[in-house]
């Protein structure tokens, strides 16, 4: 049975939780310490109650999850995996100390010209599915005319988001390690 909220409290609900999340650092935990977080969410009084008054208990866990977590997720990780090349060119400067121009996109993979003529292939995901973001890379290549290109080099990047995956400085060490054997380079968009 579906319960339609009031806008008013819909929002409230929102900012809330976004605030709670944000403080706890939701998006950095384990799903067991999230798992507690939405437990307190569900009896805290500025959620869990005010949800209340609309719904049953089992209902509003599901809300909680289903309605305003998933979208704080997806809303943090397009703010650290931007959809438009723009947002991706502070990282290639901060990489390769040198302008980009962007060549063509199909996000999650965007393609540029560095300020010295070598192309530069940007590939995005998580750090639970990294793979995909080297395959997505990979297969563009395979499909792109004229990459690899013949005079100049060609970098490729994996900007991966740690979000709901935390992970050590040696984990990430040594992916950044087993990626460079294969002249792939990792940057942790979400990490200092």
């Amino acid at each position: 049975m579906s319960v339609n909220l009031p806008a008013d409290v819909q929002a409230k609900v929102k900012r809330a939780v976004y605030r709670k999340a944000d403080e706890f650092a939701y998006t950095h935990k384990s799903r067991v310490q999230n798992g507690v977080f939405m437990l307190n969410l569900v009896k805290d009084p500025e959620v869990g109650g005010l949800l209340g008054q609309f719904m049953g208990k089992a209902a509003i866990k599901t809300y909680i999850k289903d309605g305003v977590l998933n979208r704080y997720t997806k809303d943090k990780k397009e703010m650290v995996l931007p959809s438009k090349p723009a947002g991706l060119l502070p990282m290639v400067k901060k990489l390769y100390h040198q302008d980009a121009i962007p060549i063509e996109s199909a996000n999650p993979v965007f393609l540029f010209r560095l300020g010295n003529k070598d192309v530069l292939l940007v590939a995005q995901g998580t750090l639970l599915k990294w793979e995909t973001a080297l395959r997505k890379a990979l297969e563009f290549i395979e499909k792109a005319p004229g990459l690899p290109p013949k005079e100049e080099t060609l970098h490729i990047v994996l900007n991966i988001a740690t979000l709901g995956k935390p992970s050590t400085t040696a984990d990430r060490d040594h992916l950044s390690k087993a990626l460079a054997y294969v002249g792939v380079k990792i940057h942790f968009a979400d990490l200092p």
